[in-house]
């Protein structure tokens, strides 16, 4: 196409589609950017609330014998943790 330009024929580019679809997703990128920050600032918390549901759940359940399924919601727990006190340091910057 860049040949036939200088040649001088005209090339007409369908840019139609490409404009369209540029400026979804950048819309699409502006939103994720957006929902990523509050997910990242509450995923602790909600791990947390998810590892002691899955620990009172198998308390319930009468599965506490088996210990691999109880490490899962112990990983679950610390992960939360970690992540929330990360996400807190990163928010006070003192």
């Amino acid at each position: 196409m860049l040949f036939l330009q200088f040649a001088g024929a005209k090339v007409q580019k369908n840019i139609g589609f490409q404009a369209i679809s540029t400026n979804l997703f950048c819309t699409f990128a502006l939103n994720l950017t957006i929902y990523m920050k509050l997910l990242v600032k509450y995923s602790g918390i909600a791990l947390i609330i998810l590892g002691v549901l899955l620990f009172s759940t198998l308390q319930i359940l009468h599965f506490t014998f088996v210990n691999i399924v109880t490490f899962i919601p112990l990983a679950i727990v610390i992960v939360g943790v970690s992540l929330h006190v990360w996400s807190k340091k990163r928010e006070s910057r003192y």
